[in-house]
């Protein structure tokens, strides 16, 4: 009986083993992706916030992903670096810590400390969660709460250290050794009847994990690596069942309701279904597209794409390291050229796939051209076929190299080749016809026959990328080294875009136009307006377009980021697909395979993944601006200095199955141009130089060409204030100055004005004065002169008559002459305008007054300055100061009885000193003060506004000083 119960058992052991290997077994494996780009393989915790941005907490700190590039975080108050516990409040910031139990968040682009949690009095790090507008966080002193609204902190003192915290509902459960807290707001913790019920040793520790399933809370014990769940029920937490794991137990994460249990060998749903093995994952999250992100602590950072590449077996007998280089799809037949040469026919009705042998030694089946309904070219590298597409029959046309591309007309067939473009007859098959030839040489004159190559002929011998024939203008496209050129009448015509040469490897034709794929401008367009780009051409991947193929009514673009689908009516893109682990160089074409688009690559053939059924729309949202290259500002600042003209607009978009889909549009309302604009990728930052001061508008959209979705239009206002010269008090004070200096410069104009004629007036009053003081002077020195001298001559004339003796008369008639003369040159001196100088003064004076005592007893000296300023003196001041000193020296010679006298003159800064001094009798000042003489004197120099004195002591001085 014993016997028997032990093999029942070991039966029933056995069977049990079984089962569980048969449903591990049935658990499906999921396979991940590697996304590279972080500085470490060391990754702890993933979230995925509002806006759908994936933020990464790793060992080198915290990260954040927009399916395209890394933006890393740090803090010059960082103590260590590592961080965990991603969480999001209502406000958007991103809170974390790093495992010396400090505490960030980040807040408009900028990792920030929160220095309210004193993590220098803790002996771990806190576990954390985002509970209604509260940041709750483990503590050795209870439970830290803080505000983050009112940004104010608090403790709930506890004697319990806490370890764990998690969400239950509508509470807070916080867990710290044998014992647990409930928390429901306010400043009250409650005690929980709380039972381990297990079997737990001393070095055990239980984490509660911080998520849970309504009322269901979830646990694990390391290092026996067993999950717990528990049910709250009032104040009582009771264990409802345990769950082993294979190792330890990193995490517990919560995913689209599953429950997985992260353990370092692998990772599984508690229900089992699901398993991923050997990757140590620490957690999962999913984004708003479907995607699944995984962090590992030995792979990084993993995804598993909702919709990835899948890749196709063609179901041809393919020889070992060959593989397919191109298809083409036509009456329900796939073609297919692989690299060893080979040639296959897929009948897609008959399901029958047929090798069809190609001559030996041809190459590498490179490109397959249509010809008409019934056959295709099929080029190899050393050859040229026709495959009739009814009989599957094989015609070698020609032995020449590679044929890049190939384009038909009614009247000719071009072909581009590694070292010419060549043409033959429009009848492929009769291009020896001599009634054909001679019809093409009349088309194209300059054509050459190909030796080896009966029917070909060389038209241009250059090395030819690309050929397409204009049906709407009849002329040749053609692509070279040295660019694009048009062929008409026979002469090549270079073409450019915007003044720059135009690199072209792929045209396409169609009925009204021809596109050009370029290396760096783009998709152009050619047609009879001549060379412009696609509408939105900005929306093209950057990079250089490698290929164009035409699937169907769109166009397949192959750039060196990935793969576009055009539609050339409306000039828009419908799709867009990064090639996240295929080279675009290795893609070697592409085509459309019952309804699906192929692509083949050196790895295989992979079919692009159709759009989703659940479009995502995308979002947008503006994190930062810089301004002047160095101040950051928010959306919070609103207003700007003038000098503040320069910025630069940050925005934060998320799209990781297709990231070269997603652009950013945007335009600046108040700006000189505010059309939409659109960046070429979603990290790219929006830049305007030198804006103006006024009022702007920046408006700005994600845009998903794939799926053709927008995200709303995000709009940030700001105004650039103007400078103090254009604010309105200025204008208002520049105004009124205005006009002040306007009434002033009137009122300046008509007062010059007043001047001038006050002047003029004044002139004329002088002219008029020296007129009457000529008229004067004439007839007191001139006309009692010239009256004397008429008496004197009627005398004399008498006494001549009674022939009296005239001597005596004639005498004085001569003296009078004499005298008369010399007037008529002192008023001559005195109106001539070369001789308004002080120099010329001092001389004439000193002249004047040698020739005065000449004849005379008394001894003349002068003592002049021997420097004379350059002064200039009119006519009147002359004549005043030479009368004076001549009234002066006449009284000497007169009055004096002076055996000598002496004239000294002097210049001392703007005055001039004169000094006439005799030692002669002196005179009577009563008897002075009566004549005239001195009276004129005196009066001419308080005209000049000088100073006239007299001295009369051992002779006679007159002092006279005046200014110039």
């Amino acid at each position: 009986m014993t016997n028997f119960n032990c093999r029942k058992a070991l039966f029933f052991i056995l069977t049990l083993l079984l089962g569980c290997i048969a449903f591990a077994s049935n658990a499906q494996a999921i396979e991940l992706r590697k996304i590279k780009g972080l500085p470490t393989n060391e990754v702890y915790d993933l979230l995925v916030d509002k806006q759908g941005l994936l933020w990464i907490g790793h060992d080198y700190g915290l990260s954040s992903f927009n399916g395209k590039s890394f933006t890393h975080y740090s803090n010059n108050q960082q103590t260590a670096l590592a961080v965990s516990d991603l969480t999001e409040d209502s406000e958007g910031r991103i809170w974390c810590h790093n495992f010396n139990g400090q505490i960030f968040y980040i807040e408009k682009g900028k990792m920030n400390l929160l220095w309210q949690f004193d993590y220098t009095k803790e002996t771990s790090f806190p576990r954390m969660i985002i509970w209604k507008d509260l940041l709750l966080a483990t503590s050795n002193r209870g439970l830290f709460a803080y505000d983050i609204k009112k940004k104010k902190a608090k403790y709930l003192l506890c004697p319990n250290k806490f370890g764990s915290i998690t969400k239950v509902g509508n509470k807070i459960l916080i867990a710290g050794g044998q014992y647990c807290y409930l928390y429901e707001g306010g400043n009250k913790l409650t005690r929980l009847n709380y039972c381990f019920n297990f079997n737990r040793d001393k070095f055990d520790l239980v984490t509660f994990n911080p998520d849970s399933s309504n009322d269901t809370i979830f646990a694990f014990i390391n290092p026996k690596a067993i999950c717990l769940r528990y049910k709250l029920l009032g104040n009582k937490l009771r264990l409802i069942d345990t769950t082993k794991a294979n190792d330890f137990i990193n995490t517990i994460s919560f995913r689209n309701g599953e429950q997985w249990l992260n353990s370092k060998k692998s990772s599984r749903t508690l229900n089992r279904e699901l398993k991923i093995d050997g990757y140590n994952l620490t957690d999962l999250v999913t984004d708003h597209e479907g995607n699944q992100w995984f962090s590992s602590l030995k792979e990084g950072l993993l995804v598993k794409y909702a919709n990835e590449f899948k890749k196709i077996d063609p179901k041809i007998a393919l020889e070992k390291g060959d593989f397919v280089r191109t298809i083409f799809n036509v009456s329900n037949k796939t073609l297919i050229g692989t690299h060893r040469g080979d040639f296959f026919v897929k009948d897609l009705t008959k399901h029958i796939t047929t090798k069809v042998p190609l001559a030996s030694g041809v190459g590498a089946v490179e490109n397959i051209f249509q010809y008409d309904n019934s056959s295709v070219f099929v080029c190899s590298s050393i050859g040229l076929f026709l495959f009739n597409l009814n009989n599957c029959k094989v015609t070698q046309l020609s032995a020449l190299g590679v044929i890049k591309d190939l384009a038909i007309s009614k009247d000719f067939v071009l072909l581009a080749t590694a070292t010419s473009l060549n043409v033959s007859t429009p009848d492929i098959l009769h291009r020896q016809d001599k009634y054909q030839c001679s019809i093409l040489q009349k088309k194209l004159p300059n054509i050459k026959p190909i030796e080896f190559s009966d029917g070909f002929y060389s038209l241009i011998f250059k090395r030819c990328k690309a050929v397409s024939y204009a049906s709407f203008n009849h002329k040749i496209l053609c692509s070279f080294k040295d660019g694009v050129f048009e062929y008409d009448n026979n002469q090549l015509k270079k073409l450019t875009f915007k003044n720059t040469q135009i690199n072209s490897n792929t045209f396409l034709s169609y009925p009204d136009k021809i596109f050009i794929g370029t290396f760096a401008q783009g998709l152009l367009i050619y047609n009879n307006a001549g060379i412009r780009p696609i509408k939105n051409n900005n929306l093209i991947f950057s990079g250089p377009i490698l290929h164009l193929k035409q699937v169907n009514d769109k166009i397949c673009l192959l750039s060196s980021n990935g793969i576009q689908v055009f539609d050339p009516e409306k000039e828009s893109i419908v799709a867009s697909y990064s090639l996240p682990d295929i080279s675009p160089g290795n893609v070697l074409d592409i085509d459309e395979v019952k309804g699906n688009i192929w692509m083949t690559t050196t790895e295989g053939i992979f079919e692009l993944p159709k759009s989703k059924q659940r479009k995502s729309h995308p979002n947008i949202k503006m994190e930062y601006a810089i301004v002047n290259g160095s101040d950051t500002v928010t959306t919070d600042s609103l207003y700007f200095h003038y000098t503040q003209s320069n910025i630069r607009f940050y925005y934060q978009t998320s799209a990781y199955s297709n990231s070269q889909s997603i652009h950013i549009g945007y335009r600046l309302i108040g700006a000189n141009d505010s059309s939409w604009q659109y960046t070429s990728s979603i990290d790219q930052p929006i830049s305007f130089i030198s804006l103006k001061p006024g009022e702007y508008v920046m408006e700005s959209k994600a845009v998903n060409t794939a799926e053709n979705l927008e995200s709303a239009v995000n709009r940030y206002s700001f105004l650039i204030e103007k400078p103090w010269w254009l604010k309105t008090p200025y204008l208002i004070l520049e105004i009124g100055s205005t006009l002040l200096i306007i009434l002033f410069l009137v009122r300046r104009y008509f007062l010059n004005r007043l001047k001038q004629q006050k002047l003029f007036f004044e002139k004329e009053l002088a002219i008029q004065q020296e007129r009457q003081r000529i008229s004067a002077d004439i007839h007191d020195e001139l006309g009692a002169s010239l009256s004397g001298i008429r008496i004197m001559a009627e005398m004399a004339k008498r006494k001549h008559e009674k022939e009296e003796v005239v001597a005596t008369d004639l005498q004085n008639i001569h003296s009078n002459v004499s005298q008369l003369s010399q007037k008529m040159r002192e008023v001559i001196w005195s109106l001539s305008s070369e001789n308004d100088s002080l120099e010329n003064l001092l001389g004439y004076i000193h002249r004047r007054a040698e020739e005065l005592f000449a004849n005379s007893p008394i001894t003349f000296k002068s003592i002049l300055p021997e420097r004379v300023p350059q002064v200039i003196l009119n006519g009147e001041k002359r004549r005043h100061i030479y009368l004076t000193i001549k009234e002066a020296l006449h009284n000497v010679l007169k009055h004096s009885e002076s055996p000598d006298v002496r004239l000294t003159i002097n210049i001392i800064g703007n005055m001039l000193l004169i000094s006439i001094q005799d030692n002669g009798i002196g005179f009577n000042n009563t008897e002075s003060k009566d004549g005239n003489g001195l009276h004129n004197m005196q009066q001419r120099i308080i005209t000049l506004g000088g100073k006239i004195k007299f001295k009369n002591q051992n002779g006679t001085t007159v002092l006279i000083e005046i200014p110039f």
